[in-house]
C-alpha cells in the first residue's frame, strides 16, 4: 500500500514548502516590482542602470549563474531588501513541516544503479541542499527551512541528473519539489550563444 509510483512515494502532508512558519506577509510596497527603477531587483537581468545578482546577467550582461558571481556576499543585504519590495516579508504562523520528518518514503532506484550516490542522498533542511548560492538565499530570504519529504527526496536526486518520478499526495509540496531542479539547470546552463533571454526546455506531466 501507500503511495508509491515509479520514482517513489510519499505519504507526507502538508503544504508546498515551509517558509520558516508558512506563507508571506502582506506584499505592500513592491518598489515598482521587477525589472524597474534604479533599484536592485530580483530578475535575473541588469536593471536601470544597476547590477542585479539575482543569478541571471549582472552588470554588463554578466551571467553570474548558479553561484551568483564574485560579489555575491557582498550584496547580500541588497538582494533581500529587494527581495522583500517584491514579496513582502514571510509569515510568522503556518505549518511546521518538521513534524513530517518521519513520514516514510520509498525510493526505486533505476536499474543501472544499487544505491544512491552521496550527492544525491536526502536532505532534511534546504540548507544541506547542493543547489548552488543564489537558490539557497532566495529560500533562505523566504523562509524555507524544513523540505517536505517530496522535495527532500527528489530534489537532490534531480539536480544530480536522474529523471524523478514522484507521486505524493495534493499539498505535499510537489510543485516545488520540480521547480527547484529546472531552476537549477537554467542557471547551471548559462544564457544561449544568440542574445536575448533563452534556457532549456523542461516538460512537466500532469495527469488530467
Amino acid at each position: 500500500g501507500g503511495d508509491r509510483g515509479g520514482g517513489y512515494g510519499d505519504r507526507g502532508g502538508g503544504d508546498r514548502g515551509d517558509r520558516g512558519g508558512g506563507g508571506y506577509g502582506d506584499r505592500g510596497d513592491r518598489g515598482g516590482g521587477f525589472g524597474g527603477g534604479g533599484g536592485r531587483d530580483l530578475s535575473g537581468f541588469m536593471s536601470g542602470g544597476s547590477s542585479d545578482r539575482g543569478g541571471g546577467r549582472g552588470r554588463g550582461n554578466e551571467w553570474l549563474g548558479v553561484d551568483g558571481g564574485p560579489s555575491f556576499e557582498e550584496n547580500l543585504s541588497q538582494d533581500e531588501a529587494a527581495f522583500r519590495r517584491e514579496f513582502g516579508a514571510p509569515a510568522s504562523s503556518g505549518i511546521e513541516f518538521s513534524k513530517y520528518a518521519d513520514i516514510p518514503v520509498e525510493v526505486e532506484l533505476p536499474r543501472h544503479l544499487s544505491e544512491l550516490p552521496v550527492e544525491m542522498a536526502p536532505v532534511t533542511q534546504f540548507a544541506g541542499l547542493k543547489c548552488g548560492r543564489v537558490i539557497s538565499r532566495n529560500l533562505g530570504f523566504a523562509g524555507f527551512q524544513t523540505p517536505t519529504p517530496v522535495q527532500g527526496n527528489s530534489v537532490p536526486m534531480a539536480i544530480g541528473g536522474l529523471d524523478v518520478i514522484s507521486v505524493a499526495q495534493t499539498g505535499s509540496g510537489k510543485t516545488l519539489a520540480f521547480m527547484l531542479p529546472i531552476l537549477y539547470k537554467l542557471l547551471a546552463a548559462g544564457p544561449p550563444s544568440s542574445s536575448g533571454y533563452g534556457g532549456g526546455d523542461s516538460v512537466v506531466v500532469i495527469p488530467g
